[in-house]
């Protein structure tokens, strides 16, 4: 001890006084410092035998990260512009205020996470088809030709150009131009090696952030997790995981998860194409029974599958501030019943603007377990539709018993598809609908084929359409008048007008002075008072105004009307003449 007096610089005659028990027990309890380590292979390239803590001594491989047992508030930092090929797999937990991040420094594009290796060594096989060895034997879901992916074949006899077929250990492939694969960057997905794992692999870690980090080409997952919880996925990239780029585990039996955070992230051509690969689909963030949880912040485009999707028993989560365009299937999907089934429950999904999708948003029931949507609040969203969007809003059940049910559909512009509203059921009660500017592309504002009419409360909507009818009710159609004289207790307090959108072709959604929509809402109380200020703009920059704010009223429609202010007139005037 160098000193029976002193133990690690503590005086033990205080202690023996019993006058220091209070600072010894506080330093027992202060945590360890925070540490940040870098990771460097292209730019100071760095080697796994160095410690790491500096930009001049970084470590090298993703390997060497996986093998360390990391603190509280530590920070893991990959430099900028260089990629790593395999799975980050984090083996710590942080602390609430302390989780440990993985993240990038430097200057220049993101650090890349890559599932796919380079393959080399291409020698002719037949005509314009090249062949080469791979070093592993695991499937390979995807293989890309200067980073874009190429089509998949079950045989080489029926191979195209821009194809490639896998078998064993050996790759064929015909490049999009027929020349030798060495005059490209021919990539193959090898990581994960298994469909039940993805490049970044969270497993019964608690408190871990993901920070500017570029994932991409992915074997199946971009970040996986299963038995997690706290986990913040952020400012990061996904471009091509094969299946979800945020998910646990959709195809297996799953342990739920919670407080998962996607914010502000980026995904493009993720998941599976059905052309491709009938009955596959992917999704950027896929909350399958997530208990708590916010996706917030991020732009998603061109998915082949969902965009962003809830389901299987999954509750308490909020989807806002979102841009999902370009999206074939559903933009925003929320679901019951899927993966080991459960009731979904207490969702919110607001100030999200979507764009040329077939579906902008779908709420539907699953026949697995026969489970219900209990609680979804759809508020101040905007749907722009596109020429194959067939629904601005879906309220379907898809077999089963389950139903939806406490749906509050609030302040919404649903406009550019074929229908805007379609109500299908099977329902429970009380789905309450107000304030929303309906104006399909093409035929009804609102399509009812559920018979169980009591459980849906409508009013105060702007119903528009270029069709003669309005409304689809049980296989009849209306126009608004005939309607509310034939049921008067529905599209109470409704219009059927032009809502005057200020540039709809053009994607600007706020209302032109005069709009029939202007103080025609109705009262919905403090919750759903903050409508969209018309400076907003997707997906970080929303901002809200106070549905009152115009001093007429709440408006219909997802946006707050601003009344242009007209110049004031002086208040005095004076000349200057001058004689000559």
């Amino acid at each position: 001890m160098g000193s029976q007096e002193s133990w690690h610089g503590f005086d033990l005659r205080c202690y023996r006084r019993g006058r220091c028990l209070l600072i010894f027990f506080v330093l027992l309890a202060l945590p360890l410092s925070a540490t940040t380590y870098y990771v460097d292979n292209c730019v100071t390239v760095g080697s796994d035998s160095n410690k790491g803590t500096s930009t001049s001594t970084p470590w090298l491989t993703l390997r060497h990260v996986n093998a360390q047992t990391f603190n509280p508030g530590d920070s893991i930092l990959f430099q900028r512009t260089c990629t790593w090929v395999g799975q980050l797999v984090p083996r710590s937990s942080g602390s609430e205020g302390l989780p440990i991040t993985f993240g990038a420094y430097g200057s220049g594009a993101q650090p890349v996470l890559s599932g796919a290796s380079v393959v080399s060594g291409w020698s002719l096989y037949s005509g314009s088809i090249y062949e080469a060895t791979v070093a592993w034997s695991t499937y390979t879901s995807e293989l890309f030709q200067d980073g874009t992916s190429l089509a998949v074949e079950t045989s080489t006899a029926g191979m195209v150009a821009g194809s490639y077929y896998k078998t064993g250990t050996t790759i064929y492939v015909w490049t999009t131009d027929g020349s030798n694969p060495t005059g490209h960057v021919i990539e193959a997905s090898e990581y994960p090696t298994s469909e039940n794992d993805g490049v970044v692999s969270i497993r019964s870690q608690s408190y871990i952030t993901i920070d500017n980090l570029d994932i991409q080409m992915t074997n199946w997952y971009g970040v996986y997790f299963q038995v997690a919880s706290h986990v913040t996925i952020q400012n990061s990239s996904f471009y091509h995981t094969y299946q979800n780029s945020i998910s646990p585990n959709e195809l297996r039996t799953y342990a739920n998860s919670s407080y998962i955070n996607t914010l502000n992230n980026t995904f493009s051509h993720c998941g599976i194409s059905r052309t491709r690969t009938p009955g596959e689909e992917g999704v950027a963030a896929n909350y399958l029974g997530i208990q708590n949880g916010v996706i917030s912040g991020n732009t998603v485009n061109y998915q082949y599958g969902e965009g962003l999707s809830v389901n299987g028993g999954a509750s308490n989560i909020t989807i806002s501030d979102n841009l999902v365009t370009n999206n074939p299937i559903t933009a925003i999907y929320v679901d019951s019943g899927y993966g080991l089934g459960g009731d979904t429950t207490n969702i919110t999904v607001q100030y999200n603007y979507v764009s040329d999708s077939v579906v902008s948003y779908a709420i539907a029931t699953e026949s697995s377990g026969n489970n219900n949507i209990n609680g979804v609040n759809f508020s101040y969203n905007i749907s722009q539709g596109g020429s194959n969007c067939t629904y601005a809003l879906r309220l379907q059940g898809s077999g089963g018993n389950g139903v939806f049910e406490n749906v509050a559909v609030y302040n919404n512009t649903l406009t550019g598809c074929t229908d805007a509203i379609v109500a299908n059921g099977p329902s429970g009660t009380n789905n309450t609908f107000s304030n929303n500017i309906l104006k399909p592309s093409r035929y009804y504002a609102w399509v009812q084929s559920d018979t169980a009419t009591s459980n849906y409360s409508i009013s105060y909507e702007d119903a528009y359409t270029p069709y003669s009818k309005v409304i689809s009710w049980l296989g009849s159609y209306y126009t608004l008048a005939a309607f509310t004289t034939a049921f008067p207790d529905f599209f109470q307090k409704s219009v059927e007008s032009n809502p005057k959108l200020t540039n709809n072709a053009g994607g600007n959604f706020t209302l032109m002075a005069g709009s029939p929509a202007i103080g025609a809402g109705t009262n919905l109380g403090s919750t759903y008072e903050m409508g969209l200020n018309p400076s907003s703009s997707w997906p970080s920059s929303v901002a809200t105004l106070p549905q009152s704010q115009n001093g007429a009223g709440w408006e219909i429609g997802a946006f707050v009307f601003v009344q242009p202010i007209s110049p004031a007139p002086p208040t005095s005037l004076s000349a200057t003449v001058t004689v000559r």
